[in-house]
């Protein structure tokens, strides 16, 4: 039997306590070919933290790009080296989009630049901290989900 608008039943559900509710799918994390569902409130935490935090890091780094902007300088040299600044942000957004579907671009990605930006940055340990810390915490959190995701596919 079919659901609302020719899905299979339990497509766009959240599965709770035994009943089945229907939510938004652009609320549910992608699983499988455009099915959504997640069952607990802990699955909906692996799945949306990465996502929010791999956002918030990006206005970070991002927010990093403003001291292009100093006091004396003009608009028009600071413009370049605000845009040079902000790239790396800006790329960030894009692997958080992508790994909206798929979570192991978001663990590459985040990963890589976490330590890519250590090493370039191995002088001054507080700036790997404060900016390294971030970025592999929310590689982590994608990894967690993927390996999460593949274990439920896999029972």
């Amino acid at each position: 039997m079919q659901g609302r608008g020719g899905a299979e039943p339990g497509a766009g559900h959240l599965t709770r306590a035994g009943r089945d509710r229907e939510i938004p799918s652009v609320l549910a994390a992608p699983i499988g070919r455009g099915r959504f569902r997640v069952s607990t409130r802990f699955d909906r935490l692996v799945v949306w933290a990465p996502r929010i935090l791999g956002v918030l890091v990006c206005a970070f780094v991002g927010a990093l790009s403003l001291d292009a902007f100093a006091p004396g300088v003009p608009f028009v040299r600071a413009l370049p080296a605000f845009l040079i600044n902000v790239a790396p942000a800006v790329l960030l957004l894009g692997a958080v989009v992508l790994s909206w579907w798929w979570e192991p671009v978001g663990a590459v990605v985040f990963t890589a630049t976490a330590v890519g930006y250590a090493v370039m940055a191995r002088r001054h340990p507080s700036w790997v901290v404060t900016v390294s810390g971030p970025l592999l915490l929310v590689g982590g959190l994608f990894v967690w989900g993927w390996v999460r995701r593949r274990g439920r596919r896999a029972s």
